[in-house]
C-alpha cells in the first residue's frame, strides 16, 4: 500500500495570488503520496508556495489510509487523487466580511 500523509497548514495568499485582495487567509489541507515524511512535507508546502501562497505554520499532520476517510467521501477522493497525482490540496477560506475567522470551505 501507498504512504500517504496529511499536512494541514495555515496560510495566506501572496499579491499574486487570485485571492489576495479578499481572502485574508486559509487553513490548506495537503495529502502527499510519499515513503517518507520530510519529502512529503516539502512536496507540499513548495506546491502551497507555487499557488501563489504564504505558508504561516503546520498546524497538524499524520499519516492516514483508506480506512481513514472511510466515512469521509469527499476526503477519500482527495486521498485518492494524492496517489494519482502525487498531492492534492484542498483549501477552507477565511471570508473576509466583518473580520471574521471562521474557516468555509472553498
Amino acid at each position: 500500500m501507498d504512504t500517504v500523509f496529511w499536512f494541514m497548514f495555515l496560510a495566506r495568499p501572496l499579491p499574486a495570488s487570485a485571492q489576495y485582495s479578499h481572502i485574508p487567509a486559509a487553513f490548506i489541507n495537503a495529502w502527499v503520496a510519499h515513503p517518507d515524511p520530510v519529502a512529503a512535507e516539502h512536496i507540499a508546502r513548495d506546491a502551497i508556495r507555487d499557488k501563489h501562497w504564504q505558508i504561516m505554520r503546520l498546524q497538524e499532520w499524520s499519516i492516514v489510509s483508506r480506512q481513514t476517510y472511510k466515512y469521509v467521501p469527499a476526503w477519500l477522493e482527495h486521498f485518492d487523487e494524492a496517489l494519482r497525482n502525487g498531492y492534492c490540496l484542498d483549501y477552507y477560506l477565511w471570508p473576509e466580511e466583518n473580520g471574521a475567522r471562521t474557516p468555509q470551505a472553498a
